[in-house]
């Protein structure tokens, strides 16, 4: 369903600019044009990039149980469970890739929860923590120091946390 819309806007711009360059008349039509082919690209190529999963190397994807295990003992790591099909979480996503991106001292990790079930539920039972998604928490040797779900994930958020610990 998403799909569709996205093509239907982007069929819809690339008919606003033929229609704007064969008219040219004027150029804020082409403008216009130009800027609503801009937006339709930068939203389809997030949309894409949240579905296939392509996160930059700011966030290490957690894979298996033995790096699941590393990050849990680790003197300090932040781990995201994402889900690649929730809105929430693709808006949460941005939180901690910025947070990741202030912060590179500090490893960030993230299991998705769709994909790796099996290590999601791991994480619920080693830190005592029903599942939610999106959910982080702040991991100081092997010892859960902090944690928050859904819109309580935010880049101030974390720094505040990281902060308190320093």
């Amino acid at each position: 369903m998403i799909v569709l819309i996205f093509l239907v806007s982007g069929i819809s711009c690339l008919f606003f600019v033929v229609s704007a360059v064969r008219e040219s008349g004027g150029s804020a039509n082409y403008v216009a044009a130009l800027i609503c082919s801009l937006v339709f690209l930068k939203n389809y190529s997030a949309f894409r990039t949240n579905r296939k999963g392509d996160m930059t190397d700011s966030i290490r994807q957690i894979e298996s149980k033995e790096v699941l295990q590393e990050v849990l003992s680790s003197p300090q790591a932040v781990l995201y469970k994402h889900s690649t099909r929730c809105p929430v979480s693709s808006n949460v996503y941005k939180e901690v890739q910025s947070f990741a991106h202030r912060y590179p001292d500090i490893p960030v990790y993230m299991v998705k929860v769709r994909e790796y079930r099996e290590l999601s539920d791991a994480v619920s039972e080693r830190l005592g923590v029903a599942h939610q998604s999106p959910q982080i928490f702040l991991v100081s040797d092997g010892q859960q120091t902090w944690s928050a779900s859904h819109y309580d994930i935010t880049e101030k958020a974390l720094r505040a946390q990281v902060r308190r610990k320093e």
